[in-house]
């Protein structure tokens, strides 16, 4: 996926695009008229799920096959700028989080296909698969 400013209900900002995966084939369907919830915006097809992204980053590194560190690469660059560039102003509790403390769940909102959805907010999940993948660690590996 490509999600991009140009994009029916993309929220990427401006001279920014995101490369990754979506959640799942559903979401390539998603209606782009109608809010993927009541009370929650519309989605955007082409949005990119960070968590899988860096789910992906990590089994193309575990892998191991011509073209995969390079593909991995790309992605965790792509997840780096969402964290260095999305998810600025939300706050906890009242108060604003620190500026780069989390990677957003997707660049865009996304339509799962299985009646919820994931949006640019900072996500524990997508911050701590992609935490995993930049430091090569397979959490699913016996040692």
């Amino acid at each position: 996926m490509l999600d991009s400013p140009d994009r029916p209900n993309s929220t990427v900002p401006s001279g920014q695009s995101y490369e990754g995966v979506t959640f799942s084939t559903a979401s390539l369907a998603a209606n782009e008229d109608a809010p993927i919830a009541p009370y929650q915006p519309k989605p955007d097809r082409n949005g990119v799920w960070f968590e899988g992204t860096a789910h992906l980053a990590l089994a193309l590194r575990e892998r191991r096959a011509p073209g995969d560190e390079q593909r991995a690469e790309r992605l965790i660059a792509s997840i780096e700028q969402a964290q260095d560039r999305l998810g600025a102003g939300q706050t906890v509790g009242g108060r604003p989080l620190p500026e780069r403390s989390g990677v957003v769940s997707a660049s865009s909102p996304l339509d799962t296909g299985f009646g919820f959805g994931h949006y640019p907010y900072r996500h524990t999940g997508a911050t701590a698969w992609y935490l995993l993948a930049a430091t090569r660690t397979n959490p699913l590996h016996a040692h």
